[in-house]
């Protein structure tokens, strides 16, 4: 599928059934555009993580148990890309 029929196709909203899980491109902008009304963007800075929330290091390092030592560095520099 080319983009200029993707782009097409995203801007035709399904007439059978809900379906929830889709998010289209006019809805995700119309919400983005609405939280920006309700925040100022300096106020975007003044957010602070819970103390529950854990590392994203942390939860890393977790997932490398049981891995092959010797690959990890191999997964964290595909992550970088």
């Amino acid at each position: 599928m080319d983009f200029a029929s993707h782009k097409s196709e995203a801007k035709t909203r399904p007439t059978a059934g809900p379906t929830p899980h889709i998010v289209f491109p006019s809805d995700r902008a119309a919400a983005g555009k609405a939280l920006r009304d309700r925040l100022a963007r300096e106020q975007h800075g003044r957010w602070k993580p819970s103390k529950e929330r854990p590392s994203p290091l942390d939860i890393l390092r977790r997932s490398d148990a049981g891995r092959v030592k010797e690959l990890v560095p191999i997964r964290y520099g595909r992550m970088l890309q």
